[in-house]
């Protein structure tokens, strides 16, 4: 790029702009210079004589820079031209059609304008997480009556070159028939995009594969936290709709009416997730289905947050009774249903309606121990503290939001964390809630943080 603005500068004025196809625009060019310039164009930059449609994709930043994002797009899209590059389809054919990927629902790789585009999300297997796009296609822009892309599946980031060079195969095999790759989504394309995402829907476990679980270009394994400031609680929420989504996914066939298909498997693995899913808000991370049968039982029928009644339907799935839980179908949906239901009431401080603000201290928090005290100064107010080093993100500020959603205003709060993920993340994630960081400062291999409640 350096090189381009400095033989660009010897030019004249206005002779670059930039586009929102995240291209450059040479302008204004004399015309004894557009031998020079093409040359060097194509010593730069290696896509400038790849087929339009390589060189017009798009991917955003993602978790590379961005704190909203889940998933590394630009690593994906390198991976994903490369599988074409090698491939034998006429991409000149291609002409026209857009690419987008975005690292997260947010549309800054454009991807609801896509003919077919990805946003990135997290899926998980066997309690383990890992990179995954939902699919979307079809867009229509320009004069007349814009749609966007409709969004259709979903496909592990590993599987999406694979995914892209067999979807794109399969329009190309046909394309005669169709005007535009929107005619043929909205024709055949949408059968086989479902097709090819239910073929590649199977994902090793990670011992099986590691390379699942980490994503494009990633040194590191997947995971929502770490990838910039103040993304504790985006992490929370993606998580809380990791299960969210898998149960709506295992719920369709009753929501089409087709009572006399139920799944005893199914059944099972619906109230795990919804048993599992909020635990999250407890500060609760279950490593074991008992341990999440038993949080949930706990920290939400005792309580009274669920109807105990549904204590008979979380007994069947614990001791796996799959005749009992077929004859309690009805019984299950209607427990996914208030889950969900709870979930929505949820507020910003981790709450439901009824729920005291103080439950945090005195129930759901564990009490405070040895290392725990108050500390006292003529120069500031009580500041009650908390030793959260062994406990990792996000659960360190899901326990942290809960002590200072029993504070009052100007109250403080010092929390002891470990070194790494947990000093990076959690004072950023608070400062984002709105409160005040007043100091920070390392204690041999831990850290000391001071908080003002907004």
């Amino acid at each position: 790029i350096i090189e381009l603005a400095e033989f660009l500068s010897q030019l004249g004025h206005d002779v670059v702009r930039l586009t929102t196809g995240q291209n450059l625009q040479l302008r204004n060019l004399p015309e004894e210079s557009l031998g020079r310039t093409f040359e060097l164009v194509s010593r730069l930059f290696e896509l400038s004589a790849a087929e339009r449609f390589l060189g017009d994709a798009i991917a955003c930043t993602g978790a590379d820079t961005c704190k909203l994002g889940i998933c590394l797009p630009r690593g994906a899209l390198r991976a994903v031209l490369k599988r074409l590059r090698r491939s034998d389809l006429d991409l000149d054919r291609l002409s026209g059609c857009r690419l987008n990927l975005s690292g997260c629902p947010n549309s800054c790789g454009q991807h609801p304008l896509a003919d077919l585009g990805f946003y990135g999300r997290a899926g998980r297997q066997n309690e383990v997480l890992y990179p995954e796009y939902n699919v979307v296609a079809g867009a229509v822009i320009g004069e007349g009556a814009p749609v966007f892309a409709e969004e259709l599946d979903r496909v592990s980031a590993r599987d999406l070159p694979e995914f892209v060079h067999d979807l794109l195969g399969r329009f190309l095999s046909k394309q005669a028939r169709f005007q535009s790759f929107r005619d043929y989504v909205q024709t055949e394309g949408k059968q086989d995009i479902r097709e090819l995402c239910e073929q590649f829907r199977p994902i090793p476990d990670f011992e099986e594969d590691k390379n699942y679980y980490y994503d494009w270009g990633a040194k590191e394994q997947f995971t929502l936290v770490g990838k910039g400031g103040g993304e504790c609680s985006a992490g929370l929420f993606d998580l809380i709709e990791v299960d969210l989504r898998r149960i709506r996914e295992l719920r369709k066939p009753w929501l089409r009416g087709e009572r006399n298909t139920a799944d005893g498997e199914a059944l099972w693995e619906i109230v795990l997730c919804a048993s599992r899913m909020l635990l999250i808000t407890r500060g609760v991370e279950a490593t074991s289905e008992e341990n999440v049968f038993s949080s949930f039982e706990k920290h939400f029928i005792s309580t009274g947050l669920v109807d105990p009644h549904f204590s008979t339907v979380v007994d069947a799935t614990r001791q796996r009774r799959m005749d009992l839980l077929l004859r309690l179908a009805p019984e299950v949906h209607s427990f996914a249903e208030e889950i969900e239901k709870l979930y929505r009431s949820m507020d910003n401080s981790l709450h439901f309606p009824g729920e005291s603000k103080t439950a945090g201290s005195a129930g759901i928090l564990p009490a405070l121990g040895p290392q725990a005290s108050c500390l006292r100064s003529q120069q500031q107010p009580q500041a009650l503290t908390r030793d959260y080093r062994q406990i990792a993100c996000p659960m360190n500020f899901v326990k942290v939001k809960f002590d200072l959603a029993g504070m009052k205003t100007g109250d403080r709060l010092e929390v002891l964390l470990g070194d790494g993920e947990p000093i990076r993340n959690v004072p950023r994630s608070v400062v984002d809630e709105g409160h005040k960081v007043l100091a920070q400062s390392k204690i041999e291999n831990h850290w000391s943080v001071l908080i003002e409640k907004a």
